[in-house]
C-alpha cells in the first residue's frame, strides 16, 4: 500500500512524533510510507529515513495556493492508495488539492479544541464539518477528542469516528524495575515537558513548588519547552521568590535523558488530545502526578490515585506530599510501567491500517462495529 501522511510541520511535537511512531509500525509491514510537511523545520527528518520513508519536501514555506496546486500535481503523479491528513492545515491543504481525485482520504484529529482557534465558533464548524464531508473517515486519538468533536459539533453525527489510540515508541526500552526511593532520599527533582501556553496552566504548577518548597524547604522543577508565555512564567516564579528552583530548560531533543535524571513528572494541562508525554513518562518509569481532566483519566485509568483537581496548586502540592511515601512512589513507577502495555504502537498502526482497507476494498458494511482505542 502506498500511503502519504500529510502533517503541518514535522518538529518535535505530540502530533509529530507519534507519526514517526505510527510510520515506523506502518513500514514495517512492507507498505510504501511518504510523508509531506507544510511548513517549519525537518527536525524529525533523520527519524523517517532510519525506515526509508521519503520525505516530499518541494512544498514546504511555500504560499498556501502554490501548495495546493503543486500537492494537486504529486496526487497526479505518484497514485498514492491513502493520504492520511494530520493537523488543521494539513486537513484543508490535503482536501482542496485532492478535489476530483478518487483517493481514500482519511483526518486524523489530535486536540481538543476548536479546528480553526481564534475565529468565531461557527466558522470552525463549518469549515471541520465541510472539510470532513469530502473525506473517507475520521481517526480521533482519544474518546475525549471525539466527545469534544460531537459536543462542538464539528463533526456530523452520522460520521463513524474510529478511536485510536497513540502508541508507545518501541525503540526505548522500558525498565523491568519500578523505581524507588531510598532510604532518607527525597523527593525534590519534578520535571514537565510542555509548550509554555495557556492550555497547559504552568502557573498551577510553579505556585505548587512554591507551597511544596514552603513546607519542606527542598524542592525544583525543571521546565522543557517554549512557547509565547516564557516571559510571563518567568516573572510569576520571581514573584513567588523561587527563581532560582523553576529552570526554564528550553526544548529537548532527548527526553530519555530529561526523564532519568529527575524523580517525577508532572502534568498541569486544562484540557489535552491525548498527552504522550505521559506515555514517555511511563517509559522511564517516572511516577506522574497530573490533573484530572478526561483525556489523563483514559491514558492512566479512572483509578488512577495521583490525579489532582485542575488548576488546584494546593491539590497538587498535595500529592507531591503524598508520594514522598516510599511505597506510594514505587507503586506509582510500577503502575505506569505496567500500563504502558495498553498502548502498544503495533496494534495502533493496524487498527489505522483497517480502517484504510475497509475504504480500499469499497466501503465499510452496515454492521461494521466501532472501535475504541488502542
Amino acid at each position: 500500500m502506498k500511503i502519504l501522511h500529510v502533517i503541518t510541520t514535522l518538529e518535535k511535537g505530540g502530533a509529530e512524533k507519534q507519526l514517526v511512531i505510527l510510520s515506523r509500525n506502518q513500514a514495517a509491514q512492507d507498505h510504501e510510507i511518504s510523508v509531506l510537511p507544510l511548513k517549519g523545520n525537518l527536525e524529525l527528518d533523520k527519524e523517517f529515513s532510519s525506515f526509508k520513508a521519503q520525505i516530499f519536501d518541494d512544498i514546504r514555506n511555500r504560499n498556501f495556493i502554490i501548495q495546493i496546486i503543486l500537492f494537486r500535481k504529486l496526487l497526479k503523479k505518484k497514485r498514492f492508495d491513502v493520504i492520511h491528513l494530520h493537523l488543521p492545515r494539513a486537513e484543508i491543504v490535503g482536501v482542496l488539492a485532492s478535489l476530483g481525485i478518487r483517493i481514500v482520504a482519511i483526518s486524523s484529529r489530535h486536540n481538543t479544541e476548536p479546528f480553526f482557534p481564534g475565529s468565531p465558533s461557527l466558522v470552525s464548524t463549518l469549515l471541520s464539518r465541510v472539510l470532513l464531508i469530502r473525506q473517507s473517515s475520521v481517526i480521533a486519538i482519544s474518546k475525549s477528542v471525539r466527545t469534544f468533536l460531537l459536543s462542538r459539533r464539528e463533526i456530523s453525527k452520522r460520521q463513524q469516528v474510529d478511536v485510536i489510540y497513540y502508541g508507545y515508541d518501541e525503540t526505548i526500552s522500558a525498565p523491568k524495575q519500578p523505581r524507588e526511593l531510598r532510604d532518607g532520599e527525597k523527593l525534590e527533582k519534578f520535571v514537565t515537558l510542555s509548550r509554555l501556553a495557556p492550555q497547559k496552566d504552568l502557573k498551577t504548577m510553579i505556585k505548587a513548588l512554591a507551597i511544596y518548597r514552603g513546607k519542606f524547604g527542598f524542592g525544583q522543577l525543571e521546565v522543557y519547552g517554549d512557547g509565547p508565555l516564557d516571559e510571563e512564567l518567568n516573572t510569576f516564579a520571581r514573584n513567588l521568590g523561587i527563581t532560582q528552583y523553576v529552570v526554564f530548560c528550553g526544548r529537548t531533543s532527548d527526553v530519555p535523558k530529561v526523564m532519568q535524571k529527575n524523580q517525577c513528572f508532572l502534568l498541569s494541562s486544562k484540557y489535552e488530545g491525548f498527552g504522550l508525554v505521559l506515555l514517555e513518562a511511563m517509559q522511564q518509569g517516572l511516577p506522574i502526578i497530573c490533573s484530572k481532566i478526561s483525556t489523563t483519566e483514559e491514558v492512566m485509568g479512572l483509578g488512577y490515585g495521583l490525579f489532582f483537581e485542575t488548576s488546584n496548586p494546593q491539590d497538587l502540592a498535595t500529592k507531591m506530599e503524598f508520594l514522598q511515601q516510599p511505597r506510594l512512589y514505587r507503586d506509582s513507577s510500577e503502575y505506569g510501567i505496567q500500563r504502558l502495555s495498553e498502548f502498544d504502537p503495533r496494534k495502533s498502526a493496524m487498527k489505522i491500517l483497517n480502517v484504510y482497507d475497509e475504504f480500499l476494498e469499497g466501503g465499510r458494511g452496515e454492521n461494521r462495529a466501532a472501535r475504541d482505542g488502542g
